[in-house]
């Protein structure tokens, strides 16, 4: 914008004044979309999940995503807080589907091995077309997200500053009170001293005065007429300390009337206040309860007016106006003290209600607010009573959740249920969106709804005297759940003293490459049941034929597997389509295949079905599995024991084989010298992969999900075989 210079300027030069920057995209609702990143996390992609799994949790995480959208555009665009209010949950709904979307989209599914698969080339097309509508309603997302924190920022602000207005009224109508009681008490004071002052002279004077009138009275006559007088006098004295007395009383009435004004103003302000608590547990109730909430109770016939209402006076057939001084309510209806305004000199009178009607004419006479709360100032003879108050309510958007989070409360709110459009959150590591609260029907009075707003403190109800009950048996108290270092450490000590013998293979996967520049690296979904399959049909598995295998067996076999499903080199294969391989190959058969087995890694039950479907294949067949955790696959065989006869009487020793390097940097062989054995080492060797992440995924989620059953870090999965010897 040009503007001609003036003053010292050149005259006839110009100058450029720079117009303001406009607010950056995302700028204003920073802070509300960083509250929502712990439900935005997706955690690393897990090669052992099919990719197919993952395409079809992104499809329905876009469809969630799409529909809140559609939600939230149904409610307009208009910048007004009411609008701002109706789509605050659809908006962050959107927001957080559309960024797990893109997550998926762009960080999670492409570094699966599977993602060039030519199987999944109509599935990477879609994901594509995906992710651009994704892009482009997510910054529509953050345009609608940003107008929606503006308003309600000013409305907030504009908020704060009238009960900041109201507060300061307040204040200075307490500190009024409050000198005026003060000056009231030392005025009283001063009329005291000085009235004991005039009093204690008159006295003394009086009492001189008489006996020199004494000392010249000669005759007994004369002495009785003084007597007489002295009597008159002292009546008199008494007359006068009574007449000082009672306008002593009339000062203490005054000061003790200045002081329940003062009084009056702080019991206002509590009552304001829990007024205020009072509004804020209706507003929470009423966001909790049904849209069509029964409405406010019917009028009383007979309205009682408050202190400060313009009424109409009936003073002998002529209404005149006044304004209501003192409620009464001593009696039941109460009366009034009103002042009566018609006139050149106004005047007080006490009435019925029955002369009184409001002034509709008239524009109420305001009193100053004594709080941010309440605009009615109650009587006290009222609050002595235990009445509550009249006040008209007012609610600060100050109470309403912060973008980034609500405070953490006196007293913790209790946890918000999970919203049950929100299934996949456990799936991705993501804290599942809340259940959304009923939207308020009545604006900004009931509070903008917020993610885990903490309900207002609500007064608690007085004790009721306990009443005695018929002694009931005790109920067991429930097991407390140990977490995942408490098992580690059990589970540790118990293989400490279960013991087990740990052999070392002469080799790992991937330690040698042979003349084709091809070796065993991630190999173990074929080390695993190439190992089960020679211990069943042969005389068994030695550590040599096991070494072997994974030096010059398994090798080109994996290269065909990653060739046919498009993985590149070094690639973890899904165990599935190894044994897929393996029947078209005529490597192994599948009548030797027994079963497989699954589900929770930690829980008897399922790891038990295991143990026992092994331990039950009959003692005229060899039998070995393939055990499937975490992205790595072990072999387990079944192996006579060096110990028939000893004293724990089992007939087999289980040898845990692992092809990846361990203590002593080759692959090991560990023998347990039964099957509960096994299912010690088992769990500790499990326990033992737990990271950081996995922990605090199974202490806060330690219940198991079949539907979750893939992403849970808990899974196991054991294919069995057995041939007869």
């Amino acid at each position: 914008q040009k503007q001609q210079n003036s003053g010292s300027s050149t005259p006839g030069t110009t100058t450029l004044t720079r117009m303001p920057a406009a607010p950056a995209l995302g700028a204003a609702s920073a802070r509300r979309r960083e509250g929502l990143q712990a439900n935005i996390k997706v955690n690393d992609v897990l090669n052992s999940v099919p990719i197919a799994k993952y395409y079809a949790l992104a499809g329905r995480t876009l469809e969630q995503a799409a529909a809140s959208w559609t939600k939230a555009q149904r409610h307009g665009d208009d910048a007004s807080v009411a609008t701002a209010i109706r789509r605050y949950y659809e908006l962050n709904e959107c927001y957080v589907f559309y960024k797990r979307y893109g997550r998926l989209a762009i960080e999670v599914i492409p570094t699966h091995n599977y993602f060039l698969s030519p199987m999944f080339r109509a599935e990477r097309d879609k994901l594509a077309m995906g992710q651009k509508v994704c892009l482009t309603n997510l910054e529509a997302i953050v345009r609608a997200m940003d107008a929606d924190e503006l308003v309600i920022d000013a409305e907030r602000e504009r908020q704060r500053q009238e009960a900041e207005a109201k507060a300061a009224e307040a204040k200075r109508r307490r500190e009024e009170a409050e000198r005026i009681a003060r000056e009231a008490n030392e005025a009283a004071e001063r009329d005291r001293r000085e009235s004991d002052e005039r009093r204690r002279l008159k006295e003394t004077l009086l009492a001189e005065q008489h006996r020199r009138k004494l000392e010249q009275l000669r005759d007994e006559e004369d002495r009785r007429r003084l007597q007489a007088q002295e009597d008159e006098r002292r009546r008199k004295v008494q007359r006068e300390e009574e007449e000082r007395q009672e306008a002593a009383r009339v000062a203490a009435l005054r000061a003790r009337a200045a002081e329940e004004e003062a009084a009056r103003a702080r019991a206002a302000q509590a009552a304001a206040e829990r007024a205020a608590a009072l509004k804020q547990q209706q507003a929470e109730d009423a966001a909790t309860a049904v849209h069509d909430a029964p409405g406010p109770p019917p009028r009383s016939e007979e309205e009682v007016f408050a202190k400060g209402t313009a009424v109409l006076y009936d003073d002998r057939g002529s209404w005149q106006r006044a304004v209501v001084v003192k409620v009464h309510y001593e009696d039941d209806p109460p009366y009034y003290t009103v002042r009566v305004t018609t006139g050149d000199r106004p005047r007080e009178v006490q009435t019925e209600r029955s002369k009184l009607r409001r002034d509709d004419d008239s524009t109420p006479v305001a009193l100053p607010p004594i709080t941010g709360v309440s605009t009615t100032v109650p009587d006290a003879d009222r609050h002595r009573r235990g009445d509550a108050p009249a006040v008209d309510a007012y609610t600060s958007l100050d109470s309403l959740p912060a973008t980034t989070g609500p405070p953490p409360p006196s007293v913790a709110p209790p946890p918000a249920k999970s919203s049950s459009v929100d299934l996949d959150a456990r799936i991705l590591g993501a804290e599942p969106l809340p259940e959304p609260m009923p939207l308020p029907t009545g604006g900004l009075d009931a509070g903008l709804p917020g993610y885990g707003a903490p309900k207002p403190p609500t007064t608690k109800p007085p004790a009721t005297p306990p009443t005695k009950k018929a002694p009931s048996p005790a109920a067991p108290k429930p097991k407390r759940r140990r977490s995942i270092r408490e098992q580690r450490d059990a589970y540790g000590a118990e293989w400490a003293r279960v013991g087990g013998r740990v052999e070392s293979l002469s080799t790992y996967q991937g330690r040698t490459r042979d003349a084709r520049g091809l070796d065993s690296t991630n190999g173990c979904a074929v080390i695993a049941p190439l190992t089960a399959y020679q211990h069943i049909v042969t005389r068994g598995a030695s550590n040599d034929d096991i070494s072997k295998l994974i030096d010059t067996v398994v090798p080109p076999i994996l290269a065909h597997v990653r060739a046919k499903h498009g993985l590149g080199r070094g690639a973890f294969i899904i165990p599935s389509d190894v044994h897929d391989y393996l029947y078209d190959q005529g490597a192994i058969k599948r009548d030797m295949f027994e079963g497989v087995y699954g589900g929770n890694v930690l829980d008897d039950e399922h790891l038990g079905n295991f143990l026992q479907a092994f331990e039950a294949v009959p003692a005229s067949h060899n039998a070995a599995a393939a055990f499937f955790y975490k992205e790595h696959v072990t072999a387990v065989l079944r192996v006579p024991s060096r110990h028939q006869s000893s004293s724990n009487g089992s007939a087999y020793e289980y040898h845990f084989v692992d092809s990846m390097p361990g203590a002593r940097g080759f692959g090991t062989r560990t023998a347990c010298r039964d099957i509960a054995a096994l299912g010690v080492y088992i769990k500790l060797y499990a326990l033992q992969k737990f990271g950081a992440r996995e922990t605090q995924y199974v202490d806060k989620n330690p219940e198991w999900s079949d539907l979750q059953a893939e992403f849970d870090p808990r899974v196991f999965q054991a294919y069995l075989w057995r041939n007869k010897k």
